[in-house]
């Protein structure tokens, strides 16, 4: 707020004086709550301090964590984490001191920020979230808030942990209170985790569409959020006809100049993969993405954006084709540009077959690319038989296996002999 340029002026002198200290030697005659409580000062004003956080780092761990108390743990790692600042060997201290000592007096907001940060440093947890879980399943979850079940289940799935038992016990927390105390945020990340978990939730789905359509003004989601959120329901076969046209017209009203690529594809897919219909929002998606040009597009995103518009029948024009065939096209002069997997090339291909677009020139750039993506997944098919090949990162769901390229082909009429000799 107004005071934020004083904070930040006053951070610099700290900052200075810090770095000073650290090359002194003298950032051990620091306390652990003043130590933690300098990393979560930088932190949570956004000032960049990195040999401050460094010096801290290495004081931490040349004296050990012994003396520093749930609160001290875990301020310091979340500071870390939210000023962008990576050091896995202070992550594995407080790993290995959480497990010596347990969770017990962690408060639940030390247990969720710790938690949180974990999870946001992609570090190695299975053993810590193993913990976490019992301690948080043994707790009464009526004394969380809203952030720190949301933190909690956030991190979970991202770390690819399903916690049946904690999930369900979170549910049922949820679906009990009142939907309106959680701000937009944990309101899309509590949908996205549970989503990204598998895990049906039916009724706290229900709860959530209610609040979205009877109390939410969804003007106050972010594009992340918003985008997020309708992923969820559809991912888990959620929501009706009128969430998803509420959620389509709020997306047109505003604009898509602030949707990332990522929450355009989402968008398009949720519909399609739920037999949603809105012409109107695909129509401002395509435009969308000739205005910024595909190469703005991830490979997955641009593939599961153009699966989307086969699914729904959409009818795309001209200039998206051709800007796919110059893409290919690219791709193969230079070597650079999309690296598509097995999966997301073969949704391009069967949603240009099923589009019924005489795409001659764009199968025939894609072509060699077809030939090496198959090799590999044959080599990669022994190595790993256990991936399911029925789903993309994304969340799309491949409408053709790899082999069936040979059906894309032989819709536009185009013979492709040397892809049918690899397959």
């Amino acid at each position: 707020g107004k005071y934020l340029p004083t904070a930040l002026g006053l951070l610099e002198v700290v900052r200075t004086e810090m770095e000073a200290r650290e090359r002194a030697g003298t950032l051990c005659e620091f306390k652990p709550q003043e130590l933690s409580n300098t990393l979560w000062s930088f932190a949570t004003v956004g000032k960049e301090a990195p040999k401050v956080f460094a010096g801290v780092a290495e004081e931490i761990k040349r004296r050990g964590l012994s003396e520093f108390g749930p609160q001290d743990i875990a301020n310091s790692i979340w500071a870390f984490v939210t000023a962008g600042q990576s050091d896995p060997e202070l992550m594995d201290c407080v790993d290995k001191e959480v497990m010596k000592k347990g969770l017990a007096n962690f408060n639940r907001q030390e247990l969720a920020n710790l938690v949180w940060a974990f999870a946001k440093a992609e570090h190695p947890m299975d053993r810590f979230l193993q913990q976490v879980e019992e301690e948080v399943v043994a707790r009464q979850l009526w004394v969380f808030r809203p952030q720190e079940l949301s933190n909690l289940v956030w991190a979970f799935a991202t770390a690819g942990r399903q916690a049946p038992t904690m999930f369900q016990a979170i549910e049922e927390e949820i679906v009990g209170r009142d939907l309106g105390t959680f701000k937009s945020q944990e309101f899309a990340n509590i949908a996205w985790a549970f989503a990204k978990t598998g895990r049906k939730a039916e009724a706290l789905f229900a709860s959530m569409e209610t609040e979205l359509l009877q109390q939410r003004n969804l003007s106050l989601f972010i594009p992340q959020e918003l985008s997020n959120t309708l992923w969820s329901f559809a991912k888990l076969g959620h929501g009706s006809t009128t969430l998803f046209n509420a959620v389509a017209s709020e997306m047109m009203r505003r604009g898509l100049v602030n949707f990332k690529t990522q929450e355009l594809s989402n968008a398009v897919w949720a519909h399609a993969s739920t037999g949603q219909s809105s012409e109107g929002l695909f129509e401002a998606v395509e435009a969308e993405a000739l205005r910024r040009g595909l190469e703005a597009f991830s490979a997955q995103d641009l593939a599961n954006m153009v699966w989307a518009f086969g699914k729904a029948d959409f009818v795309v024009g001209e200039q998206l084709l051709v800007r796919l065939r110059e893409e290919f096209e690219r791709t193969r002069q230079s070597g650079h540009g999309m690296q598509f997997k097995a999966q997301e090339l073969s949704n391009l291909l069967w949603a240009c077959a099923k589009m019924q677009h005489i795409a001659k020139s764009l199968f025939n750039s894609a072509e060699a690319k077809v030939r090496d993506v198959v090799q590999h997944q044959q080599l990669r098919s022994k190595s790993d038989d256990s991936r399911d090949p029925s789903e993309a990162e994304g969340g799309a769901i491949a409408p053709l296996e790899v082999p069936d390229e040979m059906r894309c082909y032989a819709q536009v009429g185009q013979q492709a002999e040397a892809m049918f000799t690899t397959v």
